[in-house]
């Protein structure tokens, strides 16, 4: 009843009073608290950001890196290829150089023995030669 009277021109006890102010310490306090933490995560998340910040740079550094040695890469798959290449034509022309030298011997052993048959066929009816021919250099 005296609250409620007291109420009436804006005034309270002492007891809610007490309780009042103890209570806005507290709310005070808390609030502190809350600020403090509230400076410590914006400094958190700066931190954060510059961490972020400098990944993001290295990240671009690290993907400029790879594409350049994607290119390299590329650069050696293609002189692979065309190494590769090289490497079968190289072989395909020695395989006919081979089979060419393989021709040649046995057009060479053909001209060989047409040779002797043609000559033993002439030794028969040539007049045997006793003597050497004379040596027509002059000394």
């Amino acid at each position: 009843m005296i609250s409620d009277f007291l109420a009436l021109f804006g005034l309270t006890s002492l007891r809610q009073l007490h309780a009042a102010t103890a209570r806005a310490d507290e709310l005070k306090a808390r609030a502190t608290a809350l600020q403090e933490r509230l400076e410590a995560t914006k400094q958190d998340s700066e931190r954060w950001k510059r961490k972020s910040q400098q990944t993001a740079a290295r990240l671009d550094s690290a993907n400029k890196e790879a594409e350049r040695w994607k290119q390299k890469d590329a650069g050696h798959l293609t002189e692979l290829s065309r190494l590769s290449r090289a490497e079968k034509l190289t072989k395909l022309a020695r395989e006919h150089l081979l089979l060419m030298e393989t021709k040649l011997d046995v057009m060479e052993g053909a001209i060989t023995v047409l040779d002797r048959r043609t000559r033993s066929q002439k030794e028969p009816s040539k007049v045997a030669i006793t003597e050497p021919p004379a040596n027509t250099h002059r000394d």
